[in-house]
């Protein structure tokens, strides 16, 4: 399948994934883990996401608020089997239903306490000591007592840190 981006004619190959230019495949995985092509001249080219690439080839442009998802995760995988397009919400409730992202633990946008926090009250808590009652570590490290009961009943830090 060919497609013209710019003065550049790009060949694509959906199955795979893979788009190519004059030479081979073209690309590289940026920092987000997404590949990126590169199309225009140096003074007047621009770069663009593999995936959006590949889905306009097959199915023409995104519509304006939608984006693309990939089914596995893997932001390198652009296979028109494993993108789907979707709105902002379906992708994002997409990565939480996957895994891909949490607010578990330290991950919480709010969270107060890492870890080694959680470890340390857990193997501080000793019930009716006030040195090292649920009370006393609340004070200490800055959150409610609820929360460090929560910590305590498994309710929160679920996992052990």
């Amino acid at each position: 399948m060919t497609l013209l981006v710019g003065p550049r004619e790009l060949q694509i190959d959906p199955e795979t994934g893979t788009i190519f230019g004059k030479k081979g495949p073209i690309g590289y995985k940026a920092r987000h883990g997404y590949i990126r092509v590169s199309v225009g001249t140096r003074r007047k080219g621009r770069t663009l996401f593999a995936h959006r690439v590949i889905w306009e080839a097959v199915h023409g442009p995104i519509p304006v608020g939608l984006e693309i998802n990939h089914l596995n995760g893997n932001k390198g995988d652009n296979r028109i089997a494993n993108l789907e397009l979707t709105t902002r919400a379906g992708n994002m409730q997409h990565a939480f239903r996957t895994g891909l992202r949490s607010h578990a633990g330290e991950r919480h946008p709010s969270h107060k306490l890492t870890a080694a926090d959680v470890r340390e009250i857990r193997r501080r808590y000793v019930p009716g000591d006030r040195i090292n009652s649920g009370r006393a570590l609340a004070r200490e490290f800055g959150v409610s007592q609820g929360a460090v009961n929560m910590i305590l009943t498994g309710r929160n830090w679920k996992v052990d840190p």
